[in-house]
């Protein structure tokens, strides 16, 4: 195991549809944790987990045999717990103090554990660990300073402001431009804009913006 892995790569048990694509993203990364039933899609990729974490409840019978069988370490806890499997994975991740955590599979049909997973970004952003959640068409990242996005001319790029106020937001290669302004919580001003230039760039002075790329998908009305 890496003592300080550049990229964790974890995969959750939401929805994968382009096991191709996640394949690829997986490749990336430095150290792979298999958060529970996420197991099952490592499984079906031809991969193998650097660590396994959970209460193993959503975990298929034969990709934990296999994996035990190759002995795979195993970070397991009881299903009754104050914390969801991704919390706990995330917390044992951010002790490898890497420069980066991928999470896959941790979208899809249950919207409150879409959510909860977004909320856990903030407390590794707060310690300095950027996370970004993506899938085959989502790229989500929570920013306090500034994120450069390259060659994704024609995607849609949301803003929104997860402080009370986020200030001195500048974007560069946007339709609609940002000029040293403030984004509201709980207003949409930032909702659905376009990316125009393959070297766009948004920063900001002051508070924490969760940006959300989707790929092609632009409605400018």
């Amino acid at each position: 195991m890496p003592s300080k892995p550049q990229q964790i790569v974890m995969v959750v048990n939401g929805l994968i549809e382009d096991y191709r694509w996640a394949y690829e993203q997986a490749e990336k990364g430095q150290y792979l944790i298999g958060v529970d039933g996420g197991n099952n899609h490592i499984y079906r990729m031809g991969l193998v987990p650097d660590l396994i974490v959970g209460d193993l409840d959503s975990i298929h019978r034969q990709a934990r045999y296999d994996f035990e069988s190759k002995d795979i370490p195993f970070l397991t806890y009881p299903s009754q717990k104050d914390q969801s499997d991704l919390q706990i994975a995330l917390e044992h991740a951010a002790s490898m103090t890497p420069k980066e955590i991928v999470l896959l599979g941790a979208l899809g049909n249950r919207f409150d554990h879409a959510f909860g997973n977004v909320v856990l970004m903030t407390s590794l952003e707060e310690q300095g660990i950027p996370v970004v959640l993506m899938d085959e068409t989502h790229f989500i990242r929570i920013i306090t300073r500034s994120l450069e996005i390259k060659q994704a001319v024609g995607d849609a790029l949301s803003l929104f402001s997860l402080t009370p106020r986020a200030s001195g937001i500048t974007t560069q290669g946007l339709y609609y431009p940002l000029n040293d302004e403030t984004l509201f919580f709980g207003d949409t001003r930032g909702l659905s804009n376009e990316i125009m230039d393959p070297d766009a760039k948004v920063t900001l002075k002051e508070g924490r913006l969760l940006t959300i790329r989707v790929k092609g998908k632009v409605d400018l009305e």
